[in-house]
């Protein structure tokens, strides 16, 4: 079964935000059926959504520029609106990618 790189780069992204001490600590996720209990927020979820290959033409060798898109979600639960949002600027301060 082949895996598909958009698969290989989110499992990747999970394992650098796993590492990077965000205030999600241990609770990132791929996509899963069952839903998040309060027990486990606040969690991250990276879900691959879309994956596009082109072809760089004919050198020989199978050659593709690929985009994966992934979807970074936190999740959090608090008392006040104003905790939910001081802990989502958290999350993303702390998860900001630099290329």
């Amino acid at each position: 079964m082949t895996v598909l790189f958009s698969e290989q780069l989110r499992e990747l992204v999970i394992a650098a935000l796993k590492a990077a001490n965000t205030l999600a600590g241990a609770n990132v996720f791929a996509p899963r059926d069952t839903p998040l209990a309060s027990s486990e927020l606040p969690a991250i979820m990276v879900d691959d959504q879309r994956e596009d290959s082109e072809s760089r033409g004919n050198a020989g060798f199978p050659a593709f520029l690929t985009t994966a898109i992934l979807l970074v979600e936190a999740k959090v639960e608090r008392e006040t609106s104003e905790a939910v949002k001081a802990d989502l600027s958290t999350c993303a301060a702390r998860s900001r990618w630099r290329r």
